[in-house]
């Protein structure tokens, strides 16, 4: 199909320990999960994927649900990275890990701490 292809991935794994800092740049590291995401032949939309094994607390309500996924995983994911920046806290830090995925799944979103909120 030559050079009208562009090659689209999820990493599926971003979490603030897969960032390194090299050259005076943050770069995204690890793509040992990382799904390619191929286009359906007959209508041009994108297939979704499945992640088989998915821990911790920073994932989407998707990963946890084992159902299908796509590129907006890795959204949501940003969306953490973005609430440790800003808040210097870990989504759901006071939480053991699965009562942090069932807030995630029932779609409560991490507080923001009363100093930020004016």
């Amino acid at each position: 199909r030559g050079t009208d292809v562009i090659p689209a991935i999820a990493h599926s794994d971003i979490t603030t320990s897969q960032f390194v800092y090299v050259d005076g740049r943050y770069k995204l590291n690890d793509f040992n999960r990382c799904r390619f995401i191929t286009k359906d032949r007959d209508t041009g939309e994108p297939c979704p994927f499945y992640v088989g094994n998915n821990p911790g607390n920073f994932r989407s309500p998707e990963e946890y649900s084992y159902i299908e996924q796509t590129e907006k995983i890795d959204i949501y994911s940003m969306g953490n990275i973005f609430y440790c920046l800003l808040t210097d806290l870990w989504p759901f830090e006071d939480d053991e890990t699965e009562v942090a995925q069932e807030k995630v799944l029932k779609g409560v979103r991490p507080e923001i701490p009363s100093r930020l909120v004016q």
